[in-house]
C-alpha cells in the first residue's frame, strides 16, 4: 500500500551522526544504566505519525461470505493518521485516529454492502483516552444525522509509554538476558554497535537469540533488533532516520515485524512515520478529555456491564465515565 502524502518533520533539527571514541566492549549491567536514564528522557509529548498496518495471518473463526469477516478482512490492511497526547507521569494519553482509507473503495473491494452501518464498522477513526489502563472510546460516525456511540474498555495498554521510548532497546529484553557479546560492525556507512545475547523462552523448550544494532553517539538507540528461535526471525523492531528533537534522538520510521517462528513466513507489519514531535510541553487532565455529544450511547465492557446515554453533550475524561457506568450498574441492581 503506499502512502502518497509527503512527510514532514516540523520542529527538529538534524543529528550530527559524528562518531566519537567510544569502544565496542560495554557490560550488560552498563548497557541497562544507560538504557534505564535514556526510557525516562520523555515524560510528555505530542506526536503525530502515519500509522500503517498490515497482515498476512487468517481471520479467526471464520465463516465463508458473512459480512463480518469482509468487514474484518478490510482491517488486515489499514492507514491511519494518529494524534497523540500523553504524560507518563499520571499515566495518561489522548489519541484522535483518523483513517485515511477510501470507504467506498474499500467495500467494493471486499464486498461489503454501501450501507451506513457497514461504514463505520469499516473505518477505524474515532478518539481514545486512556488513564492507568481504562480507556473510553468514542467512535466517529458516518451517517447523517449523526448517532454517536461509545465504549469504555479495562486493561488497555497505552501508547503513551511505546511513544516515550521509540528507539530505545527495551530493559525488560536486556533484563531477560544472562550476558552479552558486542562488535563493531558497517551499515549504511555508520560504524555501529552489534550486540547478541540469548534467553530461555518460558517454557523453558528452546533459546532465543537476539541481535540488537545500535548506535552509542545517540544513546546506544537502536536501528534493528532481531528475534530467532528454531532457526527463523520471528521478530523484529526497526527505527531510522534519527532526528534531535528537543535535544532526543528519536526515529522518523519506526516499525514491528513479526513472522512465523516456523518458517520465517511474514505475518504482520506495524509501521510509524513522525509528521511532528514536541517533547516536554505542558499538559493538564482537560488535554486528556474528550467532548461527547448529547444523547451518545456508551457501551461499558470494564466489568460494569451495562448501556447508557449521556445526556448534555460536555467533555469527559476517563475519571467521568467511569463513575457514571458504576453508577449506572448500581442503579440496574
Amino acid at each position: 500500500m503506499r502512502y502518497e502524502k509527503s512527510i514532514l518533520i516540523v520542529t527538529v533539527c538534524l543529528i550530527s551522526f559524528m562518531q566519537t571514541a567510544w569502544s565496542s566492549d560495554i557490560t550488560l549491567d552498563e548497557l541497562k544504566q544507560i538504557v534505564s536514564k535514556e526510557q525516562d528522557l520523555i515524560t510528555t509529548a505530542h506526536i503525530i505519525y502515519i500509522r500503517e498496518f498490515t497482515s498476512n495471518e487468517p481471520i479467526s473463526n471464520k465463516t465463508t461470505g458473512t459480512i463480518n469477516d469482509n468487514i474484518n478482512e478490510s482491517h488486515k490492511n489499514v492507514l491511519t493518521e494518529e494524534d497523540l497526547y500523553f504524560d507518563t507521569s499520571i499515566k495518561m494519553s489522548k489519541c484522535i485516529k483518523t483513517d485515511l482509507r477510501d470507504v467506498n473503495s474499500l467495500m467494493a473491494q471486499y464486498n461489503i454492502p454501501d450501507e451506513h452501518y457497514n461504514k463505520e464498522n469499516i473505518l477505524t477513526s474515532n478518539v481514545s483516552i486512556n488513564k492507568a489502563g481504562m480507556e473510553f472510546i468514542l467512535e466517529s460516525p458516518i451517517k447523517d444525522p449523526c448517532v454517536f456511540s461509545a465504549c469504555i474498555l479495562n486493561k488497555v495498554i497505552s501508547r503513551g509509554p511505546e511513544f516515550a521510548t521509540l528507539g530505545v532497546i527495551p530493559l525488560d529484553l536486556l533484563n531477560k538476558l544472562d550476558t552479552i557479546q558486542s562488535k563493531n560492525v558497517e551499515e549504511d556507512g555508520k560504524t555501529l554497535l552489534s550486540i547478541e545475547g540469548s534467553y530461555k523462552v518460558p517454557s523453558g523448550n528452546g533459546i532465543v537469540n537476539v541481535v540488537i544494532i545500535c548506535d552509542p553517539s545517540i544513546g546506544y538507540r537502536f536501528y534493528k533488533i532481531q528475534w530467532n528461535y528454531t532457526g527463523h526471525v520471528y521478530k523484529e523492531y526497526l527505527a531510522d532516520d534519527y532526528k534531535n528533537i528537543n535535544g532526543i534522538p528519536y526515529p522518523s520510521s519506526y516499525s514491528k515485524r513479526n513472522y512465523d517462528e516456523n518458517n520465517g513466513a511474514f505475518k504482520r507489519e506495524e509501521k510509524y512515520l513522525i509528521e511532528q514531535a514536541e517533547f516536554g510541553i505542558k499538559l493538564s487532565e482537560d488535554d486528556f478529555k474528550v467532548f461527547v455529544p448529547s444523547n451518545t450511547n456508551i457501551t461499558d465492557f470494564s466489568g460494569n456491564d451495562v448501556i447508557f446515554k449521556i445526556g448534555t453533550g460536555r467533555k469527559i475524561g476517563v475519571d467521568e465515565i467511569s463513575a457514571l457506568a458504576k453508577k449506572k450498574a448500581s442503579e440496574k441492581q
